[in-house]
């Protein structure tokens, strides 16, 4: 079990997304620092693009986890890379691995958020039978999360299984929250409610500021699905959209 030594985090903000726009995560970085939210809190970090470690060469690793570093600089950042446990402490960034866009995934890559027996918040990746049994399991009982699709065809890690799985430990908890920030398609927009229907602080991204370079189109669905199977979230913004909450804003309030 993988743990810092530092205090156990009561306090964990999961930020879901499949996409994000130029400078985002270091602007979700300066976001924390100027709300001091990594005093009391820990952040999850789960994207479906962003920690790309499918049939990669060591070195390739290492850039990823460099460049991830030097979006976060001076924060203290962990990442969710071997079949262990993780105890979640506060002022640590989480960081879940994805699988490469359209690829059938690493079976380790499949990580689970509960609560051990010592009332420990843990994240769990299971060896690799054992863990694509729990996917499968859960797959079944969620398809509408899924839209239908197969554990195969999804892109990795899944937003709303891992939401959904903070939402249900939220009992063992002081606070939790969650945002949904840029991305394609709806994976998250479940798991989003669901911390909110557990008493829990959310928010999206604004939807008309999500752009992503790389793909050289709008990136917006997420965020916008996330609104409309639930209205009441909050809208923040973080490319200081006129007349939207700031992250900072947001985080400040919620801390």
């Amino acid at each position: 079990m993988t743990s810092h030594g530092s205090q156990v985090a009561r306090k964990i903000l999961c930020i879901g997304g499949s996409t994000h726009n130029q400078d985002t995560p270091y602007k979700i970085r300066e976001a924390l620092i100027a709300s001091n939210f990594l005093e009391e809190w820990a952040v999850i970090f789960v994207n479906h693009s962003y920690f790309k470690i499918k049939n990669s060469s060591t070195n390739t690793i290492s850039s990823y986890k460099n460049k991830i570093n030097s979006d976060f600089n001076n924060l203290n950042i962990t990442f969710i890379d071997s079949e262990q446990q993780y105890v979640i402490e506060k002022s640590y960034v989480y960081i879940l691995p994805d699988s490469g866009m359209y690829q059938s995934p690493d079976p380790w890559i499949y990580a689970h958020f509960s609560i051990n027996p010592g009332k420990l918040p843990i994240i769990k990746v299971p060896k690799s039978q054992a863990s694509l049994e729990l996917v499968d399991i859960w797959c079944d009982q969620n398809q509408y999360y899924a839209s239908g699709k197969k554990r195969d065809n999804f892109d990795l890690p899944y937003i709303d299984k891992f939401m959904g799985e903070l939402a249900q430990n939220y009992g063992s908890l002081e606070k939790i929250a969650g945002l949904i920030i840029c991305g394609l398609y709806e994976d998250g927009a479940n798991g989003l409610k669901e911390i909110r229907n557990s008493g829990g602080n959310t928010a999206v991204q604004f939807p008309n500021e999500c752009y992503s370079p790389l793909r050289q189109k709008a990136t917006f669905e997420m965020p916008q699905t996330a609104l409309q199977i639930e209205p009441n979230h909050q809208t923040i913004s973080l490319e200081s959209t006129p007349n939207i909450l700031s992250l900072t804003q947001w985080l400040s309030e919620i801390k």
